[in-house]
C-alpha cells in the first residue's frame, strides 16, 4: 500500500500521505499524529492513476501533481479546491517532466519550479509563480530556478544550482551583496578558492538558518589550492565562509540531505543511510544516535514532530 509515500507533516502534526493500492490507484489520505487514520478527511477528490506527489501549505490546504503533469488545489478537508485552476507542466522535448518543491508565499502566491518548459502551453522555463487561483503571474520575471530555492524569514530566496549558491530578493532580481568567493587557477583551471567544481561536483542540498546563515552539502569547499572542508560548509549571510563552523575532515562520506531543528541543531543524512546530528557549532552531537544497515536510496526525508523525528522513505 506504500502508506507513508510522499508524505508532509503538518503544523498541527497531522500527516499528509499518499495511500497507494498496487500499480494503479492513489488517494491522499489524513493521518493523526499517533498514525491512525482520520476518517473525517475526503479522500474521492484526490484520486488519480498512478503516482500523486503532495505540497502542502501551513494551514493543511495543499496541491497534487499526478502521472499526468496536471496540478490540482484542494482544502485542508481533502475537498477540491474549485477557485484554482487545473495547470498542466509539460516538457515539449521529453516526456519526463518534474516539479522539484512547491513555496507558498505569505500573500497566496505560488512559486515552482523544476523540469518543465510549458506551464498550461505557456512557455515557462521551470520556474514559475501563480497567483492564488492558479492563474499565471506575469510579474514574476526569474529566468532559472537551479536545483533547490529556500526561502527566508525576510521572504528572500537562497537558489542553488552546480556549485554557485545565489539569493535574490522577492522580486527575483539578485542581491549583489552576497557573494561566493570564487578564484580558478589561471593554467591549470582548477578552483583555488570557493566550492570544488572537480570531478562533477555539486552542491545536493541547502537549508537557510534563521540568522540567514546558509549550509550546503554535497560539495568539497576549498582554499588557498586545497580542500579544507568535505561536503559541508557553512555560508555567513554575506556569502563568506562561517570560520566558526566546524571543517568536516571525512572525504569518504557523500553528505547529500540536512536539515535545521528548532534548536539549530543540524542532522545530516550521509550516503542515504546514515543520519549524524552536528551542534550548531559543526561539532558532532554524540547524544544521537542511530543506526541502520538497510540504506533509504534517495527517497529518504525527515519531518520533525515535537522532538520526534518521522522517517519517510523507501525501506
Amino acid at each position: 500500500q506504500k502508506i507513508g509515500s510522499g508524505a508532509v507533516l503538518l503544523p498541527n502534526n497531522k500527516i499528509l500521505s499518499v495511500y497507494k493500492n498496487g500499480q494503479v490507484e492513489c488517494n491522499v489520505l489524513l493521518l493523526n499524529p499517533d498514525g491512525s487514520r482520520d476518517n473525517t478527511f475526503n479522500t474521492t477528490a484526490s484520486f488519480s492513476s498512478k503516482d500523486i506527489r503532495i505540497f502542502a501549505k501551513s494551514d493543511g490546504a495543499f496541491l497534487t501533481l499526478d502521472y499526468s503533469g496536471k496540478l490540482k488545489a484542494f482544502h485542508a478537508d481533502g475537498t477540491v479546491n474549485a477557485g484554482f485552476t487545473i495547470t498542466t507542466i509539460k516538457n515539449t522535448n521529453t516526456d519526463t517532466y518534474r516539479i522539484n518543491d512547491i513555496i507558498y508565499q505569505e500573500d497566496g502566491k505560488i512559486i515552482l519550479y523544476g523540469a518543465f518548459d510549458t506551464l498550461n502551453d505557456v512557455y515557462a522555463v521551470g520556474f514559475v509563480r501563480l497567483n492564488a487561483d492558479g492563474s499565471l503571474d506575469p510579474t514574476f520575471k526569474w529566468k532559472s530556478a537551479g536545483k533547490k530555492i529556500v526561502i527566508q524569514n525576510d521572504g528572500n530566496y537562497v537558489a542553488v544550482g552546480g556549485t554557485r549558491p545565489s539569493r535574490y530578493f522577492a522580486d527575483g532580481k539578485m542581491d549583489s551583496s552576497f557573494k561566493i568567493i570564487a578564484t580558478i587557477d589561471p593554467v591549470q583551471k582548477f578552483v583555488t578558492n570557493g566550492f570544488e567544481t572537480a570531478d562533477n561536483s555539486t552542491i545536493d542540498d541547502i537549508a537557510v538558518q534563521p540568522d540567514g546563515k546558509v549550509i550546503a552539502v554535497g560539495c568539497n569547499y576549498v582554499e588557498n589550492g586545497r580542500t579544507i572542508s568535505y561536503s559541508i560548509v557553512r555560508l555567513n549571510a554575506n556569502g563568506t565562509r562561517d570560520t566558526g563552523f566546524k571543517l568536516f575532515t571525512d572525504r569518504e562520506q557523500r553528505i547529500r540531505k540536512v536539515y535545521i531543528q528548532k534548536d539549530n541543531k543540524i542532522i545530516l543524512n550521509i550516503d542515504y543511510y546514515k543520519f549524524i546530528r552536528l551542534n550548531p557549532d559543526g561539532s558532532t552531537d554524540p547524544t544521537f544516535k542511530y543506526t541502520n544497515t538497510v540504506g533509504f536510496l534517495n527517497e529518504g526525508v525527515l519531518h520533525f514532530q515535537g522532538d520526534k523525528i518521522i522517517i519517510s522513505a523507501r525501506f
